[in-house]
């Protein structure tokens, strides 16, 4: 066995029935590793964004057996969870198209349409002898809208007494509640009073 990617010299001088002959030599060459490179995402990985990602790679390279660019291959999957099935990239565009490679990929069109929250994209790279190498991004998803309602202590027709407000709101799995304001209009649309502003709890309880 050959314990590492390398060049080795193979010689042979004995046969089974131990004739000796001239020393021959070949060389074998034993290719163990996936490609070389380096991955980032636009928006920047790692960061809530509402913006579908691209996947962008450099310096991508295999000092052996070399590499084939069209065959690199994504997965996607909730962050936390190993690598699903790997699949083809949509509009890959070369900038640099021999070795090292360049270029970017966008996700395909049903993995755009994922539901807000925290993703890790895979990235696989694969060389001529089907060795792999494997990248991994994070990408954070925040598209929906926050949630909001207002709740009361009485019915509607009743408010003639004092009345308990309570404003939720809730941003799913989103990037989360950054700031929330609520005010009490008049019936013309008037802000009669701004009773909190800024806060960023679930909710907030006005007497």
């Amino acid at each position: 066995d050959f314990p590492e990617t390398g060049v080795y010299t193979v010689q042979v001088a004995l046969d089974m029935a131990g004739n000796v002959s001239a020393v021959k030599s070949v060389s074998y060459y034993l290719d163990q590793t996936g490609p070389a490179g380096t991955v980032t995402t636009t928006p920047q990985a790692g960061t809530w964004t509402e913006a579908d990602p691209v996947v962008n790679f450099t310096n991508v390279a295999d000092a052996n057996a070399g590499m084939d660019p069209s065959t690199v291959r994504y997965s996607i999957v909730a962050q936390g969870q190993p690598a699903g099935a790997f699949q083809n990239v949509s509009g890959l565009t070369l900038t640099a198209q021999t070795s090292p490679y360049a270029g970017s990929f966008q996700l395909a069109p049903a993995d755009r349409d994922q539901a807000d929250g925290k993703y890790t994209i895979y990235v696989r790279f694969q060389d001529k002898l089907g060795n792999t190498s494997t990248r991994t991004l994070a990408y954070y998803k925040d598209k929906d809208k926050p949630q909001g309602s207002l709740s009361f202590s009485k019915a509607a027709d009743s408010l003639s007494d004092t009345v308990q407000i309570t404003a939720s709101m809730s941003d799913g799995a989103g990037s989360g509640i950054k700031n929330s304001t609520l005010r009490i209009k008049n019936s013309a649309g008037g802000v009669v009073e701004t009773v909190y502003s800024n806060f960023t709890t679930d909710s907030v309880t006005r007497a």
